[in-house]
């Protein structure tokens, strides 16, 4: 998770990366205000402003906000998310994981948003601009970024974290580079010509070993699908939806449209401890390809509001209408290393390493196309993710 301030005097907020938005989203404080919920604002990543507990971004408390209007949010509408944000400019902050350095960036494109479906803030790496039907069309983060000289290039590296493992293991993002250490053999693949589904992927098949059913293919039909770190879920087809719902014993909850695990299942499932492996080409057959695998635990979680009225364990797949809804979310990111060079037009798709001991950081450098690499001129990559803890 990024964390960094934001607006005159500064506001500080924790926020997750999100491989498909392209600029900075943080909730509002009105949103928590209506929502009524004790500590919302600390639960939604929000740190405390002026010596008080802040229930988001307060706009009017920021000098040099300057405002664009109001509109709908857009992002994953197709997924039935909603709700609606008042978007301008401001200045934004970014901390070093080594907290040695906050860096600036003046007149950066916000989303100051209202709506649960968002829960906490969003650190755009998409490199489309906005647009908001209007003639002023805000560049993106990472190119407002490059433009300042903080980052050599329009590219970053990223991988969720394992908090799940012994060692509790961070997640790692780095802008303008790529961390060597987290990423292992990696499959390259091209950058969709879609603006809005830029890291699709062919998922070629998946299947579990030591299921409550035993070793089972979860899925007979290779499909494509985006890979977006800003939902948490996958969003697969019905079909592959129910071989999850045999193999792990999950029950449909009609409400929430979600997967909730009991607690029978649950405890074989953490005594079996089930391996997922997910086949990623470049094509719906044949073609390069590489294996992500995940443990059972990366997708044994928990969640409350604004998902469920009370705290319940549930299993992190989405039924999707049609092909438009299929999506590859955050929880595949907790094994898997991704890399992006937007200038170049590909990205890389890895095993994130995880030996033990875990590797030293290796920030490279992803130089750019426009100018001449040898200059001194050119900054180095932002390492935002914390340093790993220590291995016992």
């Amino acid at each position: 998770m990024g964390r960094g301030p934001l607006g005159s005097p500064p506001q500080g907020f924790f926020v997750l990366p999100a491989t498909n938005a392209p600029n900075i989203w943080v909730p509002i404080a009105d949103d928590c205000k209506a929502l009524n919920v004790t500590d919302c604002g600390t639960r939604r990543g929000v740190r405390p402003f002026n010596n008080a507990i802040s229930p988001g971004f307060q706009v009017n408390s920021s000098s040099s906000w300057d405002d664009i209007g109001t509109f709908e949010l857009g992002q994953n509408d197709f997924l039935g998310f909603t709700g609606n944000g008042d978007f301008g400019y401001d200045t934004v902050g970014l901390i070093r994981g080594d907290s040695s350095e906050t860096i600036t960036n003046n007149d950066t494109a916000v989303t100051a948003y209202a709506s649960p479906e968002f829960w906490l803030g969003e650190i755009g790496l998409s490199n489309r601009p906005m647009d908001l039907g209007q003639d002023d069309k805000p560049a993106s983060f990472l190119s407002n970024l490059k433009k300042a000289g903080n980052i050599p290039s329009l590219s970053f590296g990223y991988t969720a974290g394992a908090p799940y493992r012994s060692t509790k293991i961070p997640g790692s993002l780095t802008l303008g580079g790529y961390d060597a250490g987290r990423a292992t053999e990696s499959l390259q693949v091209p950058l969709n010509g879609d603006a809005d589904r830029p890291l699709t992927v062919a998922i070629q098949g998946i299947s579990v070993s030591n299921a409550l059913t035993g070793d089972v293919d979860l899925s007979t039909q290779s499909f494509l699908a985006p890979i977006d770190s800003s939902v948490t879920d996958l969003w697969l087809p019905k079909s592959i939806c129910d071989a999850f719902e045999s193999a792990f014993g999950l029950q449909y909850n009609e409400q929430t449209n979600r997967y909730i695990i009991q607690s029978k299942n649950l405890t074989k499932l953490q005594q079996q401890d089930p391996i997922l492996n997910f086949t990623i080409g470049t094509e719906l057959s044949g073609g390069n390809i590489t294996t992500i695998t995940l443990p059972y635990d990366a997708f044994d979680l928990q969640a409350g509001f604004p998902i469920f009225a009370d705290t319940l364990d549930y299993f992190p797949i989405r039924r999707a209408a049609d092909s438009s809804q299929y999506m590859i979310g955050r929880v595949f990111l907790q094994e898997a290393y991704l890399s992006v060079d937007y200038e170049r037009r590909y990205f890389n798709l890895s095993q994130t390493n995880y030996t033990q001991p875990l590797p030293a950081t290796k920030i490279i450098t992803i130089p750019p196309t426009d100018l001449n690499t040898t200059s001194p001129s050119t900054p180095h990559p932002l390492n935002l993710n914390p340093p790993s803890p220590p291995v016992p």
